[in-house]
């Protein structure tokens, strides 16, 4: 992206910079109904753990990650055009069953369509985050092999949306 495509000639930010920073803002605040609000219908997701479709199952994820994980979320380096956008985040959290402090550095890459995030794709260093999350040597496994990473978060968010527990946002 040139930089002339990401501001408007004013100077003012581009809409979707305000979509993005929408998003990031809702996760910051563990407000997941904002956040999913900012997907289109028909939306996908992705990331080292999800592959998703349709907005009520990515709001379905962020509903755990801001229920269960309960990250401190930081953002940064936001910039769009007329049909996407990319951004940087840091989210912070302890991972459930091992009690582990995480620090995921994330990428977002956006294709933004009518006002909606239409696709969304994360990434990050799927290594990095294995073993922070798991150690030696769950967490190079975990790391290194996606098919198990993406097999334990399917089986978590299914669970999650059987017995989401007493609070949800």
């Amino acid at each position: 992206m040139s930089e002339a495509r990401l501001q408007r000639p004013s100077g003012a930010s581009h809409p979707n910079v305000g979509l993005i920073n929408k998003l990031y803002t809702s996760l910051m605040n563990l407000d997941a109904d904002a956040a999913a609000s900012c997907y289109a219908p028909d939306a996908h997701f992705e990331d080292i753990a999800f592959r998703l479709d349709g907005r009520e199952r990515i709001r379905d994820m962020w509903r755990m990650v801001c229920i269960k994980a309960k990250p401190t979320v930081t953002f940064d380096s936001v910039v769009a055009n007329d049909t996407g956008g990319s951004g940087h985040w840091v989210a912070r959290y302890t991972i459930e069953e091992t009690g582990n402090r995480v620090t995921n550095d994330i990428v977002s890459e956006f294709v933004i369509e009518r006002g909606f995030i239409r696709n969304h794709r994360d990434k990050c260093n799927a290594l990095k985050w294995g073993w922070q999350a798991y150690g030696f040597p769950k967490g190079l496994v975990a790391g290194l092999v996606s098919p198990v990473r993406r097999r334990i978060a399917q089986k978590k968010l299914d669970d999650f949306v059987r017995n989401p527990g007493p609070t949800r946002t």
